[in-house]
């Protein structure tokens, strides 16, 4: 599983910085966080990788978030979006969601940008 991933945030990232097919990197990002509770107790910490591409008028998007807690034990959590302009600001939006502790889920819906 991980390494799927690993080879899905490959693609995207790579697909961001050719351009023969007229591809636009929106965004490309590497964060890591330390994760603390309402009681600041500790929560172990995430890595999270975004790369956010325009593909002429489509946006595409994957978000991978890997997290570890204290005795170094992981979970992960994925994202896989596209949006598709139908006017305007308004676009249609597709996202694949799944990770190692939810069930794979489709959500389709509208997105306004402002």
């Amino acid at each position: 599983m991980k390494l799927y991933i690993l080879f899905l945030l490959f693609v995207v990232v790579s697909i961001g910085h050719a351009n023969p097919l007229g591809i636009v990197p929106l965004s490309n990002e590497v964060s890591v966080y330390k994760n603390i509770d309402d009681d600041f107790e500790s929560r172990g910490f995430t890595a999270q990788f975004i790369s956010m591409n325009m593909i002429h008028d489509f946006r595409v998007g994957f978000v991978l978030d890997l997290n570890y807690d204290d005795d170094f034990k992981s979970d992960n959590y994925w994202e896989f979006g596209l949006l598709v302009p139908i006017k305007d600001r308004l676009s249609f939006s597709y996202q694949r969601v799944n990770g190692s502790f939810i069930k794979p889920m489709n959500q389709l819906g509208f997105t306004w940008r402002f």
